[in-house]
């Protein structure tokens, strides 16, 4: 028997050494890409996002109001669902590991035994044992092990993509708050205003100055104002429920007390400078580009497998009854006469070819988001600069004329209207600012890297 020695000497040889599956590399490249993008940081840490939350937030409202990027950051450690993408990185980090690994070595032996003795050379025992790799692996794993790099790849760009999203939705939402509160408050003042204004009208009734339709005409405003009143007050609830359910806060009574401005936008990058940052930066692109190098490892394995199987070994029998042992090598070969594994290859082209027309698709698509949000932002901009021009002015309206209605000069009707003006064009500004917010986060998001982070971002930029 010590003639087996060898056999368990060449299956030790090519025994493949197990390895563990870790996603600390993977993690940290990631995390470089965001930081490099964003400016954040991301973390594996683990735990009850609910108590993560609460527990920051509490700090949080013992020291000042929670900052937009003090929400984002809330958003990226606590958010369940891009705690969900985190464990897909590991998912594929699994199947890399699965795809570099070798076969086993087999064994198999057969053992002979007599059942009766009918003459010579009918009751011997022999046995016959067979130990054999899978010489293919040698040319398919590496292959392999490419796809599924590729494979975990485009999964890191993927999470990377929803990391941009969940950035992008969380200054949204964070402005969306503001606003709401903002525009609540306008309400409330407007509600005021209306109520002087009817007030006033009622009394010039008594001197025959006004008649009943005005009554009507400001009573129906009032209630207008009444009634999208109660629609504000349901938006600040929505707006911050959306903001916890991004950040990972539960408790729908949980308190969020936010800064009352928003951030100011002054300026952006040119197009040119946005449009070559999203070709080299939107993981939208990234990943088509990276499925064009998949499906080219794909061709290249699938050809590789055209012989599927090829076995090599060592063969050893005995025949213990008679003076005859030996060894000798052991071939099997799955010869491809029926199966080619052309359709393979042939599939493989046609998704390299449609991962090219993909490509090219998805950078018309981002280029015109860029483009699109771009235009919408300098409207935006000029639309709130006039704004303000405007709101100056019915300043300097509202002061003339409640200084000519105290010397009877002016009608206090003309100077209550002045007022109720200066407060819907407020409200019309606080929805400019929610816009330009809501596409400059839009624009970063198609961009695919925050704009202040930009080479020339100070240097060619539009102006307010």
């Amino acid at each position: 028997m010590s003639c087996l020695f060898p056999l368990f000497f060449i299956l030790l040889i090519f025994s493949g050494c197990s390895k563990k599956v870790s996603v600390q590399h993977s993690f940290s490249k990631l995390a470089e890409q965001t930081k490099a993008r964003t400016d954040e940081l991301i973390s594996m840490q683990t735990g009850t996002h609910r108590d993560m939350g609460t527990t920051l937030i509490n700090t949080r409202l013992e020291q000042q109001q929670l900052t937009s990027d003090e929400a984002i950051g809330l958003a990226l450690r606590n958010n369940p669902g891009l705690r969900a993408d985190f464990e897909n990185l590991g998912i594929a980090n699994a199947d890399l590991v699965q795809a570099g690994l070798y076969t086993n070595p087999t064994v198999n032996s057969v053992f002979r035994f007599p059942t009766r003795d009918q003459g010579p050379g009918t009751g011997q025992t022999n046995i016959e044992t067979i130990a054999s790799f899978r010489l293919s692996d040698l040319w398919q794993v590496p292959l392999s092990k490419n796809v599924s790099a590729d494979i975990l790849e485009i999964v890191s760009l993927r999470i990377l993509d929803n990391i941009l999203s969940l950035i992008a939705n969380t200054k949204i939402s964070y402005a969306r708050c503001l606003t709401a509160q903002k525009k609540l408050a306008i309400y409330k003042l407007l509600i005021e205003e209306y109520v002087n204004l009817k007030d006033e009208i009622y009394y010039r009734q008594l001197y025959g100055y006004s008649n009943d339709l005005d009554k009507y005409y400001v009573d129906i405003q009032l209630e207008v104002i009444k009634a999208s009143y109660i629609s504000a007050q349901a938006e600040v609830y929505n707006a911050f429920f959306e903001l916890k359910k991004l950040i990972g806060i539960e408790s729908a009574s949980e308190s969020l007390y936010l800064s009352q401005e928003l951030e100011p936008i002054a300026m952006v990058p040119q197009i040119e400078v946005l449009e070559e940052s999203a070709r080299n930066d939107h993981p939208k692109l990234l990943i088509s580009r990276v499925k064009i190098k998949q499906y080219g490892d794909t061709i290249s394995l699938e050809k590789a497998k055209t012989l599927r199987q090829v076995d090599l070994g060592l063969g050893y029998k005995q025949d213990f009854d008679a003076p005859f042992r030996g060894w000798g090598p052991y071939l099997n070969i799955s010869l491809p006469f029926f199966d080619t594994n052309h359709a393979q290859r042939t599939r493989a082209e046609f998704l390299l070819n449609q991962a090219k027309y993909d490509s090219q698709q998805a950078e018309l698509e981002v280029l015109n988001e860029v483009r699109t949000y771009y235009t919408l932002v300098g409207s935006l901009m000029n639309n709130i600069s006039h704004y303000n021009e405007i709101i100056s002015s019915n300043k300097k309206a509202i002061e003339y004329t409640y200084n000519y209605a105290r010397t009877m000069q002016i009608n206090m009707l003309t100077a209550l209207e002045s007022s109720i003006r200066k407060s819907e064009s407020e409200l019309k500004l606080a929805e400019l600012h929610y816009d330009l917010n809501k596409y400059h986060a839009m624009l970063e998001r198609a961009v695919g890297k925050k704009l202040n982070m930009l080479v020339d971002y100070g240097k060619n930029v539009l102006k307010q």
